[in-house]
């Protein structure tokens, strides 16, 4: 199924942006009186017609409306972007189309990326959505310092970390109906940053006896907890 996005959606009527106009008429070469399926990325699928081909700006009729079933679990995010942005992007790319429900940019104390292009990324999230056939867009929050995590409530807080200790498996934790997961940068949390998470209650976790990188780790917690819970 083809699937747009707008977040222009007023009386009956959907506008498509320049970027997603461009590429209904150009590359896909719809034309007037066409049926489209698109969503607004909070859960709703919609199917109409294709009132106005604009390469600007084309307007859709809606003529249905469905929403997709919500998870009776949501999974929370928290990572810290890698030096390499393009790494980054691929992380953002599968996590949406995993599903993933919120997603918060950390800034550590060993982050080698303290900026992002907030714009870019909603971009990149919305092209994993469609790809995937989802209608709803993971939550991308601002860059956050890792201490401001801290205050933010989840049946279960877990931080996956390198260091030595005592740790549990996603499997053991996966009790919860809402999880917020901690991702580290590519040194790893600092030992003050892992000593102030498990104070806050948040659970040392393990992701196997292999060192992964940042992006592979986030994505492999993902995939886990969702196959887990379905």
């Amino acid at each position: 199924m083809e699937l747009f996005y707008s977040s222009q959606i007023s009386n009956q009527i959907a506008l498509l942006d320049e970027q997603e106009s461009r590429h209904c008429i150009k590359v896909l070469r719809h034309r007037q009186n066409d049926e489209l399926n698109f969503t607004d990325g909070n859960g709703n699928i919609y199917s109409g017609k294709l009132s106005k081909a604009d390469l600007r700006q084309c307007e859709i009729t809606i003529q249905n409306i469905q929403q997709e079933e919500q998870r009776n679990f949501e999974l929370h995010i928290a990572i810290a972007p890698t030096k390499a942005m393009e790494r980054f992007e691929w992380f953002l790319e599968k996590a949406a189309e995993l599903g993933v429900e919120e997603i918060t940019p950390l800034i550590c104390r060993h982050s080698e990326r303290k900026h992002l292009n907030m714009e870019r990324c909603e971009k990149i999230l919305i092209s994993g959505m469609k790809q995937s056939n989802r209608s709803r867009k993971p939550k991308l929050n601002e860059m956050t310092p890792f201490n401001k995590m801290m205050n933010h409530t989840a049946d279960v807080k877990a931080i996956a970390h390198c260091s030595s200790g005592d740790k549990k498996s996603i499997s053991e934790i996966m009790q919860a109906s809402s999880l917020l997961l901690l991702i580290g940068p590519e040194g790893d949390f600092s030992e003050e940053e892992i000593k102030l998470a498990t104070d806050a209650s948040f659970i040392p976790l393990t992701l196997g006896d292999k060192r992964l990188r940042t992006e592979t780790a986030a994505v492999h917690a993902a995939s886990i907890t969702y196959f887990l819970k379905n």
